[in-house]
């Protein structure tokens, strides 16, 4: 598990194809420390898993599952990314619950410096607007944030300065694409409530 506070950027490297698995080396040196075999790296949103390291990056594999839902895919060398090791039991929990598993893809519409923040826009397909709720938390790219609006086919959240600069936010540009993880509990209430046969009707027979 994550939080979704992003520790440094690294920089893609290395990319590799071996059959339908594609290994990559991110170059990186805060998130090495400590670093064992088998931990796991949020990178972009996505959990990696390490496989190998050295004193300047670490290598981890891509399922096909990871690279249909996230942007490594298209990912060239050199491209930024966010970083952020697994939460320790005794952390302090400062965004959300993040697993780093990828729920989908979005593309930037747009993105406005107001005096003290920045506000981006994303596309929201149909099949995931309940999944995005106004004040709710959502994953961007592995960054913890929090959703300030949404309507029929898009949502926005609002950035302070800090979070923008010290991950890869500020180099985004209109129509690039970006890794979504929806808010894990609220995935988890959706297909509750989906998959209840609770009704009304039926708390009334209950006599309440």
């Amino acid at each position: 598990m994550f939080t979704g506070i992003i520790e440094e950027i690294g920089v893609l490297q290395a990319k590799q194809h071996r059959g339908d698995v594609i290994t990559i080396k991110i170059g990186c040196k805060k998130v090495l420390e400590n670093v064992k075999i088998g931990d796991s790296i949020s990178s972009n949103g996505v959990c990696l898993t390490v496989t190998k390291f050295d004193d300047y990056g670490f290598w981890a594999d891509l399922t096909p599952e990871s690279l249909k839902r996230s942007t490594f895919a298209s990912s060239t060398m050199g491209s930024r990314v966010n970083l952020e090791r697994a939460m320790l039991a005794n952390s302090r929990l400062d965004g959300h619950i993040v697993s780093g598993h990828v729920d989908t893809m979005t593309t930037l519409q747009s993105l406005q410096k107001l005096q003290n923040s920045y506000v981006l826009s994303f596309a929201l397909a149909r099949d995931y607007q309940k999944l995005v709720v106004e004040k709710g938390s959502i994953a961007i790219n592995g960054i913890s944030l929090t959703v300030t609006d949404v309507t029929a086919n898009a949502f926005s959240v609002s950035v302070i300065p800090h979070s923008f600069e010290i991950t890869n936010l500020h180099q985004l540009k209109e129509g690039n694409r970006v890794n979504i993880e929806f808010d894990q509990l609220g995935k988890y209430i959706l297909k509750e409530k989906e998959q209840s046969t609770l009704s009304y009707d039926k708390l009334a027979e209950w006599g309440y």
